[in-house]
């Protein structure tokens, strides 16, 4: 069969006739799709190959929409000009098995997808999907329903901080904010304060304390033991923080008596 094949295609070279007229309407037999899927595995497509075969698939695809062999049923699934994503029609049947299921990308893979979505939206090929889209009440309840309880990590909290810290900011006014304040509102200092009441229990820890009797629910505040004035290395050590209730905290005079 692939003998045959090979020689109806030297045929159609010797006859100066285009490579599709030899093709269409003909499917490749198992046996060379078996042998070419052997001769390709194992092998690499350069990033010029890949940029080549791209930029042809766009071309040909810009060529049949202008052209209008593209069936209306089509037309009406697919996107926006230029945009290669599938229609609807074309998507796998309900119940398909990803190849990726259970499987992750590697960092390297992850962090080469970024940055490739980020040129494409930088350079209008590719449109975020939500763009000018709202989602439903309904969606809206499920994700709210699906984020109660769940809490972000330490390292991912530190994250978005950093990402929102100073001038990257949309609050940003050019620094005038005091370094005190700064410092009792970043994420180093509420997760300070949140470790130290999980600690003692959400509950002040002054002994017999008259203003919330040692009970549960009560507003709370972190105290440092050592005050920051005098050793600021100490502002984000757990150990030197404390839990009193806010009004014990505020009214008595003793607690800050030393600080100017």
């Amino acid at each position: 069969m692939i003998k045959e094949h090979r020689l109806k295609i030297s045929e159609g070279v010797k006859k100066n006739l285009p490579r599709t007229a030899f093709k269409k309407g003909r499917k490749h037999t198992e046996e060379f799709k078996e042998n070419l899927s052997k001769r390709m595995s194992g092998r690499i497509v350069s990033k010029e190959t890949r940029k080549k075969i791209g930029k042809r698939n766009k071309v040909i695809m810009k060529e049949k929409w202008k052209s209008g062999n593209i069936s209306k049923a089509t037309r009406d699934n697919l996107f926006k000009s230029g945009d290669n994503r599938i229609g609807k029609e074309t998507q796998f049947e309900k119940g398909h098995m990803p190849w990726i299921k259970g499987k992750t990308h590697s960092k390297e893979t992850r962090k080469i997808m970024s940055n490739v979505l980020s040129e494409q939206y930088k350079e209008g090929t590719r449109v975020p999907p939500m763009l000018g889209k709202k989602h439903s009440e309904e969606t809206k309840e499920t994700i709210r329903v699906k984020k109660i309880g769940s809490k972000l990590s330490i390292k991912t909290r530190k994250k978005l901080s950093r990402s929102l810290k100073g001038s990257k900011s949309y609050l940003w006014k050019g620094g005038i904010t005091p370094i005190s304040t700064l410092k009792r509102h970043n994420s180093d200092w509420k997760i300070w304060r949140e470790s130290i009441f999980k600690r003692d229990n959400f509950t002040c820890q002054n002994k017999r304390c008259v203003y919330c009797k040692n009970i549960k629910g009560v507003m709370l505040h972190p105290h440092h033991k050592i005050p920051v004035a005098k050793d600021q290395s100490l502002m984000y050590e757990v150990s030197n923080g404390i839990t009193y209730c806010a009004d014990y905290h505020i009214k008595f005079g003793g607690l800050h008596k030393n600080i100017k």
